[in-house]
């Protein structure tokens, strides 16, 4: 009895030591479940997701397509279908992908938004805000969908409704660096210098790597004729990314002043 039992747990020890091998990473786990199982649309989904994470995004692609051909209502895999053209550039296609996803599914938030930016990328701002108003309506606190419709406020000039898509943003996550950046750079345009240092300020305290904040503060700073701290911001921009052309462009400029 016990030399079968031995048998038996060999067996399965074995078995599991081979499925490790194969399941090493979830990219290979749904690559090993698609060889097994090319009928099952899920399957073909969570493969091409991994594939897409991994940037293999051709693949990824054809595994999207490929679990529409085993069934066409799922929401999100058009959705990813329109990411991937997205990203690409594609956004006639991105668009068409997603206005499918939001047809079958249309509380999907995260469609809505992205449909939204196509939209707004394309400078079709009032089909973007539609699409930005039905995210906010199944998921007010969505903090990109809230960043976008401010996006195109400032876009169309409408500068305190962008603020006030911030501050909202804010009430809920006050340390929220992006927020106050874009605030501060509104303020910046409106010539309120004060205001703008503030929330920049605020942006580089709460997120200290935040290079483009710090290229603004020495803009602010420059505009102010503080010289001295508007140096010392475009460095710190340029610390943090040398490839920074604002605050490059900044630095040269105050030199320039300064001989």
């Amino acid at each position: 009895m016990s030399a079968i039992l031995f048998l038996v747990v060999a067996v399965y020890a074995s078995a599991s030591y081979r499925r490790n091998l194969i399941w090493r990473d979830s990219l290979a786990l749904w690559a090993d479940s698609v060889a097994k199982s090319d009928g099952k649309a899920r399957t073909h989904y969570n493969y091409g997701n991994e594939l897409a994470m991994a940037g293999r995004l051709e693949e990824a692609l054809r595994e999207d397509f490929r679990s529409l051909e085993i069934s066409s209502y799922q929401p999100k895999v058009y959705f990813n279908i329109g990411a991937i053209y997205h990203y690409w550039g594609y956004t006639d296609k991105a668009v068409e992908n997603y206005r499918r996803a939001v047809d079958l599914k249309p509380d999907f938030v995260e469609a809505h938004n992205n449909l939204g930016f196509a939209y707004y990328a394309n400078g079709r701002f009032d089909e973007a805000m539609s699409e930005f108003n039905a995210a906010i309506k199944y998921n007010p606190s969505h903090v990109k969908t809230r960043m976008n419709m401010a996006k195109v406020y400032s876009a169309r000039q409408r500068f305190e409704d962008a603020a006030a898509q911030y501050r909202m943003i804010l009430e809920k996550m006050p340390d929220y660096a992006e927020a106050h950046y874009e605030i501060g750079m509104i303020r910046a345009t409106q010539g309120d210098l004060s205001a703008a240092l503030v929330e920049l300020n605020e942006a580089v305290r709460l997120n200290p790597a935040f290079g483009a904040a710090h290229s603004a503060l020495g803009y602010v700073y420059e505009r102010q004729g503080l010289m001295r701290y508007s140096v010392a911001e475009y460095q710190n921009a340029l610390n943090i990314d040398p490839r920074d052309e604002d605050a490059a462009k900044g630095l040269r400029r105050v030199y320039g002043r300064t001989r």
